[in-house]
This record gives structure tokens, C-alpha cells and sequence, in this order.
């Protein structure tokens, strides 16, 4: 007899084809499937249908709703019309949700999720009084608890970013081939992935990057490969600018552009050194043992390097000189040969905790 599995509506950031989002995504949908549900979205483009492995067939509603891990839930840093404006967005498309699901009287959870801050005190306060009525509020670093705490919204445990899990997860043959593809560019040289948020405005602020990393990586027998984690939007053209400008001191290097989920974990178990401005690449490098230098340029970034214990190679936006990027610099490229790497045990255990937390919240919805 064939028995329908209760269906769960997931939801995330994945209005853009960003690969950290999509990552999530698939890994929360994984864990619906082993415990006994069948994941769906709810107008989300054809993209997030395909990495997730959602089925078409899907016709029964959802009978719970989880928000999966994310940034979504905090805001980046730009001027306060900018946060303002950001909140409105908050609402819109992530919020509305929750409020949704309450609507319908269907169990919702946030689990794994990023939280604060919310500069916009209409989003504030919506999330308040949504989040108050979720089954179950995971956080995915104490910063976030500490947020939430601030502004009254309950947290029932602090995990980690899902993502970590991957450290235990073998590659696909896609990302097989891909990283073989990737080594054998290299012709045997130590790879080093960059990506770069550098719009044509930041030119200034970007010079003394470039310009560090050029005086390091020219005294190293290295392949120089520029990469992003986004396809078809205006961040993944500036990704291709900035790279290829970086690239004009490098004959040999090239760029390589977002092609799909799977492509991109191949590069990046590849990758000796991977050096990024961005969370989830970094997250990802990480969890397959690979050594990372990050520059972010947002704030959660930095929470996940504390949660690593390697805020040596960690040099936020706010921080960058010559010194400070050179010093990181010499931290990561340490580490280079002393790959893969581990992540701490605690670390994982946490990232491991988000499995546990969406089967209980499924276990007690299908009750």
C-alpha cells in the first residue's frame, strides 16, 4: 500500500539563485525526506525545484511550515534608510510567511536561522509577535540569541549554521568531477579561489585588498582562480568584474562563473586556499577542510569565525589595512599545508543539532 508522506512547506532565502540559500534549503529538505516528510516550496523559481530534488507530483497542502537556516533574518550594514527599507522587505517576504502559516493554523518553526539586528521597528515588532507563536526558535550563534533576547523574542536553543554538516557528507559525482576538473587546471599548483564584493564605486576601499594579496600570492607557486556564488544577477556581474580586474595581475588565472549547487562544492573542496567576502563559501571551504580567509562585509560573517575559533583569518570590512590583511593573510596560508583542516567538535555537534530540532518539530506536527 502506498502510504502519502505528510507534506512540509520550506522556506528560505532563495528569491535569487545564491548558492549558500539553496545550500540550506537542500540540506533541511534532506532531513524532511529521512524523517518521513515531503518537502515542497511555495513560488519559488525553477532553480530551487531542481537543486532541492522537489517533486512535481506534490498535490496534498502543507500540514507545517519551517523557515530553514539563513541570514534573512537579520539585517546587512547600509545607511538607516537603507536598514528601514530592508525591514519592509523583512516583512514582505519572509514574515508574511509566519503569518501565513498562523493563518492556517499550521505548526511553523524557525530552525538554524541567523537573527537581528532589525533597525526597522515595524519589522521588529512583527517578528516579535510572529516569532511568539512558532513551535520552535533555533538560533545559529549566540550573537543571534543575544538579539533576540534584546528585543523579546524567545530562542529555545542556539545550534550552528547547517551547512558544517557537510565535513561528514561525500561529495556527489558532479562535484567529483568538477573538483578533479579544478586539480587538473592547477597542473599540480596549490589552487587559491577568490571572490570579491567589489562594486566599481568601492574602488578606493578594494585598492589596498588587491593590492595586498597581489604583493603575497606572486611569491607562491599558486593557480588563481576567480569564482561567485550567484547566477543571473547584478552581484554576479560585479563578482565577474571584480575578479577579472584582480585577475589582469595574475596572466595565468581565470574566472570561473556560478554554473549550479553541486559545481560550486566540487571548486570548493578543491580549493588549498579559498579567499572570500562571503559566508557560506567560507562555511563550505571550512566544513571540507580547506583553508579560508575571509573579508566580510557583513556582519554575521564574523559570528561563524568566532563559532570556528579562527578569527585570525578574519578581517571585516572595518578593519582592512595593509597590516591587518597581510597578517590574515600569513594566518590562512599557514594552514594551507596542514589541510584538510577540522572543525572543532562543538561545532559541529551544534551545526549536527538542526537535524535533531527539525525532527522533533516534524515528529510532534504529525501528531
Amino acid at each position: 500500500m502506498n502510504i502519502r508522506r505528510p507534506v512540509l512547506r520550506l522556506h528560505g532565502a532563495y528569491e535569487v539563485e545564491n548558492f549558500g540559500d539553496i545550500l540550506l534549503a537542500r540540506i533541511f529538505a534532506d532531513w524532511a525526506r529521512e524523517a518521513g516528510w515531503e518537502p515542497i516550496t511555495i513560488g519559488a523559481p525553477d532553480y530551487v525545484h531542481r537543486d532541492l530534488n522537489l517533486s512535481p507530483d506534490v498535490t496534498d497542502a502543507p500540514r507545517a511550515v519551517l523557515l530553514v537556516g539563513g541570514g534573512y533574518l537579520g539585517e546587512p550594514k547600509r545607511s538607516l534608510p537603507g536598514r528601514w527599507n530592508w525591514g519592509f522587505k523583512l516583512v514582505e517576504r519572509h514574515l508574511s510567511v509566519m503569518a501565513e502559516a498562523r493563518s492556517k493554523n499550521l505548526p511553523y518553526a524557525v530552525i538554524g536561522a541567523g537573527f537581528g539586528p532589525i533597525s526597522n521597528l515595524f519589522a521588529r515588532w512583527k517578528a516579535k509577535s510572529l516569532m511568539k507563536g512558532a513551535a520552535a526558535i533555533v538560533l545559529r550563534d549566540p550573537e543571534s540569541a543575544n538579539w533576540a533576547k534584546q528585543y523579546g523574542v524567545r530562542c529555545d536553543a542556539i545550534s550552528a549554521d547547517a551547512a558544517v554538516t557537510l565535513s561528514n557528507t561525500p561529495l556527489n559525482a558532479i562535484a567529483q568531477t568538477e573538483a578533479a576538473r579544478f586539480r587538473a587546471q592547477a597542473e599540480g599548483r596549490k589552487i587559491v579561489a577568490v571572490q570579491f564584493d567589489r562594486a566599481p564605486s568601492g574602488a578606493d576601499e578594494w585598492a589596498v585588498v588587491f593590492d595586498e594579496l597581489e604583493k603575497r600570492l606572486h611569491g607562491l607557486d599558486c593557480f588563481v582562480v576567480g569564482i561567485s556564488d550567484q547566477r543571473g544577477t547584478a552581484v554576479a556581474e560585479m563578482h565577474r568584474q571584480a575578479a577579472e580586474l584582480f585577475l589582469t595581475r595574475f596572466p595565468n588565472g581565470r574566472f570561473e562563473a556560478y554554473d549550479g549547487l553541486d559545481s560550486m562544492l566540487g571548486r570548493l573542496s578543491a580549493a588549498d586556499l579559498i579567499i572570500t567576502t562571503k559566508l557560506h563559501i567560507g562555511i563550505v571551504g571550512s566544513a571540507y577542510g580547506r583553508a579560508v580567509l575571509s573579508l566580510p562585509t557583513h556582519q554575521k560573517t564574523v559570528r561563524f569565525y568566532r563559532q570556528l575559533e579562527r578569527t585570525q583569518v578574519c578581517v571585516p570590512k572595518a578593519d582592512w589595512s595593509s597590516a591587518s590583511i597581510s597578517a590574515a593573510f600569513d594566518q590562512a596560508w599557514a594552514l594551507v599545508d596542514k589541510t584538510p583542516l577540522t572543525v572543532p567538535e562543538a561545532l559541529t555537534r551544534a551545526s549536527r543539532s538542526n537535524a535533531e530540532y527539525v525532527n522533533a518539530f516534524l515528529n510532534k506536527s504529525a501528531g
